[in-house]
């Protein structure tokens, strides 16, 4: 009886200590500076985005407040600011490249961001990354700019996931070290319903 109980505790206490590894591996430990984020964010010159777009969905401020909320809800969040070259710190450049819809709700066709995100530590570029992100909704009475809201937000996780995990970074440019993980450039793309 006294040697099944102390197998069961020992099973049980390496099943803990598994289940704990595995769960503290997962979630990567936030950068120890806060990014700040370049405001305003702004779409590319040569985006790809129709005009309507661009002046009734009034994306630039969705996704500038979807990145700060993720960053924040993170523990990242850091003031935002004007420029890239801060003497002492990280800054995180967000650009659309294109947000493309057609015009009705739900059922017009899917709906598309992409945006172009930029890490700057101490003034210097140290990695990139796009992210696009494609959401369709089912809900036929679901505007086009309600859709590329819900991917503004998808697109702002990807960025913080980026932002935070080391697994991304093997895929970073040796010549620029990353001051979060190690390296420069991904890509990471994602489709939402």
């Amino acid at each position: 009886m006294t040697e099944t109980l102390l197998m069961f505790r020992s099973l049980a206490a390496t099943a803990l200590a598994m289940f704990a590894a595995t769960a503290w591996a997962a979630h990567p430990i936030p950068p120890t500076r806060p990014v700040a984020l370049l405001t305003p964010v702004s779409f590319a010159e040569r985006a790809t985005s129709k005009d309507w777009v661009k002046s009734d969905c009034d994306l630039e401020k969705a996704v500038e407040n979807d990145v700060v909320d993720v960053l924040r809800h993170d523990g990242m969040a850091g003031e935002s600011t004007t420029t890239s070259s801060t003497a002492n710190g990280y800054v995180l450049e967000v650009v659309i490249e294109r947000a493309n819809a057609q015009p009705g709700g739900g059922w017009s066709g899917p709906k598309m961001l992409s945006l172009n995100v930029r890490l700057f530590g101490d003034g210097v570029q140290r990695r990139s990354i796009d992210v696009n992100v494609e959401a369709k909704s089912w809900n036929m009475f679901a505007g086009s700019c309600a859709s590329l809201k819900k991917a503004s937000v998808t697109a702002a996780l990807h960025v913080s996931e980026w932002l935070r995990n080391q697994e991304l970074a093997k895929h970073d440019r040796a010549d620029m070290p990353a001051p979060i993980g190690s390296g420069a450039s991904a890509s990471a793309s994602a489709s939402v319903q």
